[in-house]
């Protein structure tokens, strides 16, 4: 007979282990830029699943982001996740901050004008231009679609000059969802799969991990497991 006491502190031992992995990786920074609220969702899209694939993050917040309900609704997001993720709204200006590249998930309009012609005045441009210059990897998702049927045809030639101009400098301008996700596996704990409750149905990836605990509660909740090819 299986018991559960031991599944769960099992589970929970493969949490703390990955946690201590976490805080010994890396440090990506995330920058978030503008104050548009409809970029929430690609946003918490890109910081869950990076956050989930094992990488240390903190966020920086642009000055418009950080006067805006967009800081205050991702810090309030971060706590009820319980992430490990600290935010702020400064510069790279310290010696100690050792990251290993920079992240723009929904990169603002007024910013990725600024980077594209290399106008160095805003706490943005200075995670851009501060991680080329050592050289670390700048990553880049765009908060619009490079092909918006609303823009005019002027406007979507800018956009497509600005990316190009980013492209140009060195940044790399994602298509997907956040960078290099694919490298780190999927892990599936008891608490993700109680989120899930209410659901049918739990979609993971291919290869992705599921703890016996997490394995015990698909079976109770009698969803259906989905693994995506």
């Amino acid at each position: 007979m299986k018991n559960p006491s031991f599944e769960h502190k099992l589970d929970a031992m493969i949490f703390a282990i990955l946690e201590q992995k976490r805080l010994k990786a890396k440090l990506l920074r995330v920058v978030i830029t503008g104050s548009d609220m409809r970029s929430l969702e690609r946003i918490f899209a890109c910081i869950d699943a990076l956050y989930h694939r094992g990488y240390a993050i903190a966020i920086s917040f642009s000055y418009s982001a950080f006067n805006s309900m967009l800081a205050q609704v991702c810090q309030r997001w971060i706590e009820v996740k319980k992430l490990n993720i600290t935010t702020d709204n400064c510069g790279p200006h310290l010696p100690k901050d050792d990251y290993y590249g920079v992240f723009f998930p929904a990169l603002s309009m007024n910013s990725l004008a600024k980077i594209a012609q290399c106008l160095n005045d805003n706490i943005a441009c200075e995670w851009a231009f501060d991680a080329l210059a050592c050289r670390r990897p700048v990553y880049v998702t765009l908060s619009v679609d490079e092909d918006e049927s609303h823009f005019s045809s002027t406007m979507r030639q800018c956009l497509s000059d600005y990316v190009k101009a980013l492209k140009g400098l060195g940044v790399h301008v994602l298509t997907q969802a956040c960078p290099a996700a694919h490298n780190r596996r999927q892990l599936i704990t008891v608490a993700d799969v109680r989120k899930m409750q209410k659901l049918t149905s739990l979609s993971v990836e291919a290869d992705a991990l599921i703890t016996p605990a997490a394995r015990d509660e698909i079976n109770r909740l009698q969803l259906v497991l989905n693994r995506k090819s």
